[in-house]
């Protein structure tokens, strides 16, 4: 029996070992962020735009203070979302419609202007983050109206 001893003691040490191990890495998974609620929160961003679209626009837009979220850009004319965070990096015609494309560096932000009454207004906008970092769309939004950021999608 007095083998036995021991062992037995191997094994509960092994035990806090591995209890300790499980502790250590447990505490460096909380840390990583939650996909689910980072998925939420892009699939409320996305809500939020679609229900900006719904079933009539807002009154057209005005060149005045630039909206904090992207359903504030709905409803505006190419000059005044131009005059908002100056020439997109990107634009893309396609059966009738433009697709913009702003970057920032860490957030692109997606517009479609379709013909309404025979001029283009800004039927769609979706604000994303280019990294693995969260960023909303009133950050995104002030980062693409920076000066610097203005100049640099220009060219």
């Amino acid at each position: 029996m007095g083998s036995g001893s021991p062992t037995g003691s191997g094994r509960r040490a092994w035990r806090g070992w591995a209890l300790a191990f499980a502790l250590v890495t447990s505490g460096c998974a909380t840390q990583q962020p939650d996909m689910a609620d980072v998925l939420a929160e892009v699939m409320a961003n996305q809500r939020a735009s679609m229900a900006a679209v719904g079933t009539h626009p807002g009154p057209a837009a005005s060149a005045g203070l630039r909206p904090r979220e992207t359903s504030g850009l709905i409803g505006a004319p190419p000059e005044v979302l131009v005059g908002w965070l100056g020439e997109p990096r990107l634009r893309r015609r396609e059966d009738g419609a433009e697709i913009w494309l702003y970057q920032a560096p860490a957030c692109h932000l997606d517009v479609v202007l379709y013909p309404e009454a025979g001029r283009l207004r800004v039927a769609y906008a979706a604000a994303r983050a280019t990294g693995t970092q969260r960023q909303t769309e009133a950050g995104c939004l002030r980062e693409l109206g920076q000066p610097s950021e203005i100049a640099r999608a220009g060219g």
